[in-house]
């Protein structure tokens, strides 16, 4: 997870303090249609790769990792991660719903890692799709909260980090907790157009969604 966080949009203060340093890892986007998908790849023992998969129009970020160290460096190693809306056993079922399993030669070398939201579907984000004009904010109505403040993190379809930073909830009107956003990255510049994922974290708790941004 921690190399997840490099490049220019780096989370300096939970993650690498010399982040920003690093080259961006490299993510590969998957969407997943039910009732399956398999994914067919290879990496070199000692090695991971990384995965967005695109679950209920939600991002899951998966890590396969491979700890082989009894070949040359330059092997290959093949794998199946299998993505399906049922499964026996032999299945791990996830809690947005999917069931997951990873098949290799070696499987005590190999591990998975998923990043699943904990809450999906019960922010109002509008308006949807969002005209971005530098004055105006895009609003993310919560249900109820206690915290005072969420983190909020805004990612592009390629799950680029745009943003991520804690923000106040307001009450934009009476018992609608709400946050909001500028339309502007971590350099203050302009988003451009596109739809984004956004993930926001209050009461500890992951609410998950996608929008439009149409930049004017």
């Amino acid at each position: 997870w921690w190399n997840l966080n490099t490049g220019l949009t780096a989370d300096t203060i939970k993650y690498y303090t010399e982040g920003r340093k690093y080259p961006s890892m490299d993510t590969t986007v998957v969407n997943y249609t039910p009732p399956q998908r398999i994914i067919n790849d290879s990496i070199q023992g000692l090695s991971s790769v990384y995965y967005a998969i695109i679950v209920h129009n939600v991002p899951m970020k998966v890590i396969i990792s491979n700890v082989n160290t009894t070949v040359n460096s330059s092997a290959l190693f093949p794998f199946f991660y299998n993505i399906a809306a049922d499964g026996d056993l032999t299945f791990r079922h996830l809690s947005n719903g999917v069931f997951v399993k990873l098949d290799a030669d070696g499987p005590e070398n190999w591990s998975t890692q998923e990043s699943v939201p904990s809450v999906v579907g019960d922010v109002l984000v509008f308006p949807n799709p969002y005209v971005s004009r530098g004055t105006n904010v895009l609003s993310f109505r919560l249900p109820p909260v206690a915290d005072p403040y969420a983190t909020l993190s805004v990612f592009s379809s390629a799950l680029d980090k745009i943003i991520s930073k804690e923000i106040p909830v307001v009450e934009l009107k009476p018992s609608e907790p709400s946050v909001t956003w500028d339309g502007r990255d971590e350099r203050g510049d302009l988003a451009p157009s596109g739809v984004y994922f956004y993930v926001i974290t209050v009461d500890n708790k992951e609410h998950m969604g996608k929008f439009a941004l149409i930049r004017e």
